[in-house]
């Protein structure tokens, strides 16, 4: 089920202006699932990832 977000606009209208958008929040909430169906073609990061192989490559100055 789909529940389509208010906030839909709003990127869409960014989108149109930026380079590049930063969405933020709770875990869980849809953030990825929203960008994935609005902009299915569109590369994407997630700053888990990145943050994990930072803490993996790092692991040994800690």
């Amino acid at each position: 089920m789909w529940i389509e977000r208010k906030l839909k606009k709003k990127i869409q209208q960014a989108a149109e202006t930026r380079s590049a958008l930063l969405l933020t929040g709770p875990r869980q909430t849809g953030k990825s699932s929203l960008l994935k169906r609005q902009f299915p073609d569109a590369a994407y990061l997630t700053f888990k990832y990145e943050v994990s192989c930072y803490l993996v490559q790092n692991i040994n100055e800690q």
